[in-house]
């Protein structure tokens, strides 16, 4: 088992047994240790073996206690802002003896601290005092007696802000607190969003050139089916960060920012596969989608412009998902092939639709370009039902 082959580090502590009722208080500070750690992965309690990495086992252990016992043991503690630390307790079969691994889930709610002191009868115990902060250097733990250093609990509160993430992650965050964005306009004719919490945020919108106007697969279930573009430029103290196309859909009544493109294998192009349109629930245009959609304003749009745009546009919940279904789906529905088939009467219907925004000369009527899109369009639609019929 991977677990115990890895030495005692930050992220991994051996325990021959359980903690006794005289203990309580350890255990508490030992899972407190790992919450406020710096590091952004979940840590492990492993009982059942030697600080050599020797397999004793729990079996007979006669304090031994299961995931619900710890977590009541946690819930009466009094925490500080009332947050109960994520834990599992999960039983393991190594070399024939039975293991217990506590998992502490990595948290940014930190740092995690007692109110009062604990416990009011000790019977034994020894006694954890309000404001005592506990954390893990290395391979060691805070004594029961200490607290962290004033340079250990600075990381820990810089942890909870976000402070120690790359510019694009704490980007990730802070699209996240929708209620503290807000759009803007001003007198220089430039406009979009910012985050009023801290300002050096800021999201600018600007037009691109007019000839890049054009159609796109998710915007032929509009009633206007031509698309305007735009940048969309993350800012962080007057630096561009990252930048994302923008599309104004239904004649600029609402604006989303431009999905990624996905390719389902055995389909399509030889090469690269059948392509459509997908967001994933952790990339940043997703979270920057999300933020545009709730900020109250009219730019991001309504009901009508929203609902055919996402019935177009494949929304994943993970990678693996994606992965599965752009590598598996063909074989697992093959009826796939002959739903997205389009047709000349499919073509010759959009393009009787597309008048009012195309004249004769312009690329988007081309029936190849029609088709095409359809294509991408008729891709979307069936995984979306694919995955609404088989997830839970």
């Amino acid at each position: 088992m991977q677990l115990i082959q890895t030495p005692e580090d930050e992220m991994h502590d051996f325990k021959r047994e359980w903690y006794k009722s005289t203990k309580t208080s350890e255990l508490i500070k030992d899972i407190f240790s790992f919450v406020n750690t710096s590091h952004h992965d979940d840590c492990y309690l492993i009982i059942g073996v030697t600080d050599d990495q020797d397999c004793v086992g729990v079996l007979e252990d006669e304090n031994r206690k299961n995931q619900q016992m710890v977590i009541d043991t946690l819930r009466q503690c009094p925490i500080s802002g009332g947050v109960i630390p994520k834990i599992s307790v999960d039983t393991y079969t190594v070399d024939e003896k039975e293991i217990d691994v506590i998992t502490i889930y990595d948290t940014d709610e930190l740092p995690v601290f007692l109110s009062q002191d604990y416990p009011k009868n000790p019977k034994g115990n020894k006694i954890i005092h309000a404001g005592q902060i506990f954390t893990r250097n290395k391979d060691v733990n805070t004594g029961i007696v200490s607290t962290a250093s004033f340079g250990q609990t600075e990381v820990l509160w810089k942890k909870r802000m976000g402070l120690d993430l790359p510019i694009k992650q704490r980007y990730g965050r802070v699209l996240s607190e929708v209620q503290n964005w807000e759009y803007f306009e001003n007198r220089r004719n430039e406009c979009g969003y910012v985050y009023t919490v801290d300002p050096d945020f800021v999201i600018m919108l600007e037009d691109m050139d007019e000839d890049r106007d054009e159609l796109m697969a998710f915007s032929l279930n509009l009633f206007r089916k031509r698309i305007n573009t735009c940048h969309i430029d993350l800012m962080f103290r007057n630096v561009l960060v990252d930048s994302f196309n923008g599309v104004f859909l239904d004649s600029r009544n609402a604006l989303v920012v431009m999905p990624d493109m996905g390719f389902v294998e055995g389909m399509g192009e030889p090469l690269t596969g059948q392509s459509y349109y997908y967001y994933l629930k952790s990339n940043l245009n997703y979270k920057l989608q999300m933020m545009i959609q709730k900020v109250p304003h009219g730019i991001a749009g309504g009901c009508e412009q929203l609902r055919p745009f996402y019935e177009s546009v494949v929304l994943y919940n993970e990678e693996s998902e994606k992965e599965e279904i752009e590598h598996n789906i063909l074989a697992k529905e093959p009826s796939i092939e002959e739903e997205i088939d389009v047709s000349e009467d499919d073509i010759k219907k959009q393009i009787d639709a597309m008048w009012a925004d195309f004249s004769e000369e312009d690329d988007a009527l081309k029936p190849s370009n029609i088709e095409g899109m359809l294509r991408q369009l008729k891709t979307a639609q069936f995984i979306n039902q694919y995955l609404s019929s088989t997830r839970d």
